[in-house]
């Protein structure tokens, strides 16, 4: 028995067994139409034809999520792509789930995931296709330590961590530049930190910091008091505290160890201390310490020598005292000037000595004023000192004539006490008698008008003694009428003396305690007067008593000098006639 395949009629070549196995078949196979025929010795018989039917394999593509790709969308959406078939079954990590195309899928979390798509034909043939994906839904992690977000700080180190098991790249960067973290920042000023981190998953991650750096302290400003301060006024303080970055609620101002207003008076006497204290929000401290007094006593300062009513022999003295407190000066006044100024190199002292002191002839006020470190000033009450100056014999030169002084004096320099009631003709010119002035001084309780020397009505010059003070005593000159003498010196071994008569009339001048009167008596007679006041350090009490005094002595003699000066001036004016 034989076998002949044939397809569509036509032998298959080869096809000869009792079986036939197609080659790979197209689409152009479809409907073809093949039979088996039957031979043996009986003859031949053929099959009945069985038809071809060609069907495509079918295909499953998963497209989202695809195959080996990292995510990070937790709800990723379902899409796939079959061909010649119908979807069987998916199944998401072995589990079945809905084979919806473009369904949302739910991942829970991060981890790696199997989506496997079953696609069957009309046959039943199935194939398969298989995505494995992972989810990464986290940013990268980024942790900055020493800086925070608004700090102000005198520095700062950053300290920059970025951690992600898929981390693709990162960045980081100070004030637009690249940096290098662990890094001190110190330049002063506002600045910004950025970092920046991504992963494959394509997520990423941000960092920006903004923050401060201020390395300076505050600064305190003090108005109204200076360190060392001594004052006696009160003080009215003012505080200020400048800072970028202040921070006022760790201010701190005391005064004393008291809190302390800024703005208010400090009145109380003593020693006073006020501190200033401030820190900013960088934390830079600042102090401030200021020491001052307040002295409003002024000080108690006395002349220990000379004493009181002491007559002085020699013109000048030394003048010692002490003060209650430490002083920065002592001024020395005599007869109410100004003749010393004491200060020491120290800056302050407690007691004092000063030499040379220059008196004048007569009785001499003697005062003190003490200055302390505050301005307080505190003076003694007068000291009289009365100088009595020796008498000297005058003479001049080339035999001129000159008119020697009733008191001793230079030529051109009059003699001069504060409490004398004499009078003093002077000459303004050694060669030139031309006229004499004369000062009218008042007598102190020291020196009563009982000094004797020139008398009215001289029978001799015996009584005259050359050398010595011979005051003209007015008040021996009962009929106001009286002689006395003006010696001329015509050579230096000899003196010759003429006498005047004299009769008194003029006005009574008035004589206080702090006026010094001048007379002036020209060759025509006229009398010119003219009061200069000189001031005095006295207490009220003091002026007073010593107007009284004065009072009482012009009672005395004041009438009997004016005309004792008129008449005076007439015999001058005489003489020097007769001399010319």
């Amino acid at each position: 028995m034989s076998y002949q395949w044939l397809k569509n009629e036509t032998i298959i070549n080869g096809a000869t067994s009792s079986t036939y196995n197609t080659p790979v078949t197209s689409m152009a196979d479809h409907g073809a139409k093949f039979k088996c025929l039957i031979r043996n010795e009986a003859g031949e018989t053929p099959s009945n034809d069985a038809s071809l039917t060609v069907l495509l394999k079918p295909t499953a593509i998963i497209n989202s999520p695809s195959n080996g790709t990292l995510i990070n969308n937790v709800n990723p959406i379902l899409d796939y792509t079959i061909t010649n078939g119908e979807i069987a079954n998916i199944t998401l990590n072995e589990i079945d789930i809905p084979t919806r195309k473009g369904q949302t899928l739910t991942l829970l979390q991060d981890r790696e995931y199997t989506l496997v798509a079953t696609v069957k034909n009309e046959t039943g043939y199935t194939v398969t296709d298989t995505s494995v994906f992972t989810l990464d839904s986290t940013k990268p992690s980024i942790t900055v330590n020493g800086v925070t977000e608004g700090q102000i700080a005198q520095s700062v180190t950053p300290i920059i961590t970025i951690e992600d098991i898929n981390l693709n790249e990162s960045e980081i960067n100070l004030d637009y530049e690249p940096y290098s973290p662990n890094t001190p920042i110190t330049t002063a000023g506002d600045h910004e930190l950025f970092i920046s981190a991504d992963d494959l998953a394509g997520n990423s991650n941000t960092v920006t910091i903004h923050f401060t750096i201020d390395p300076n302290a505050p600064i305190i400003a003090i108005t109204g008091v200076t360190d060392g301060q001594v004052t006696n006024q009160n003080l009215t303080i003012g505080v200020d505290i400048s800072d970028t970055d202040p921070d006022p609620s760790k201010d701190i101002i005391k005064l004393d160890g008291e809190n302390f207003t800024p703005g208010s008076t400090v009145s109380a006497e003593g020693n006073h201390e006020l501190t200033v204290s401030a820190t900013d929000l960088a934390d830079n401290p600042a102090l401030t310490t200021i020491h001052f007094t307040i002295d409003k006593t002024a000080p108690v300062v006395e002349i220990t020598s000379p004493a009181n009513n002491a007559v002085a022999n020699t013109s000048t003295m030394t003048v010692s005292g002490t003060t209650s407190e430490p002083v920065k000066e002592v001024r020395i006044f005599l007869n109410s000037t100004v003749v010393r100024t004491v200060t020491q190199a120290a800056g302050t002292f407690s007691s004092f000595s000063e030499t040379g002191i220059q008196l004048t002839a007569g009785q001499n006020i003697l005062q003190a004023i003490a200055k302390d470190l505050a301005g307080n000033e505190g003076n003694t009450g007068p000291a009289y000192i009365t100088y009595e100056a020796p008498n000297t014999e005058t003479t001049t030169p080339n035999n001129q004539p000159y008119v020697i002084p009733l008191f001793p004096t230079s030529p051109t320099t009059p003699a001069t006490s504060q409490d004398d009631s004499d009078i003093i003709p002077k000459g303004p010119s050694q060669n030139s008698p031309s006229k004499i002035e004369a000062s009218l001084r008042s007598h102190s309780a020291a020196n009563p008008l009982d000094r004797k020397g020139f008398v009215p009505d001289f029978a001799s010059t015996s009584a005259f003694q050359q050398n010595q003070r011979n005051p003209l005593d007015f008040a021996q000159i009962g009929n106001n009428q009286g002689t006395a003498f003006i010696f001329i010196s015509r050579s230096a071994y000899r003196n010759s003396a003429t006498p005047i008569n004299f009769i008194a009339d003029l006005i009574q001048p008035k004589v206080k305690i702090d006026t010094t009167p001048s007379l002036e008596i020209s060759h025509s007679g006229e009398i010119a007067t003219d009061s200069k006041p000189k001031e005095k350090i006295q207490s009220e009490d003091n002026l007073r008593n010593a107007d009284r005094n004065k009072q009482n002595e012009k009672q005395n003699f004041g009438i009997l000098i004016k005309e004792v000066l008129r008449y005076f001036a007439e015999l001058l004016q005489n003489f020097l006639k007769n001399e010319s």
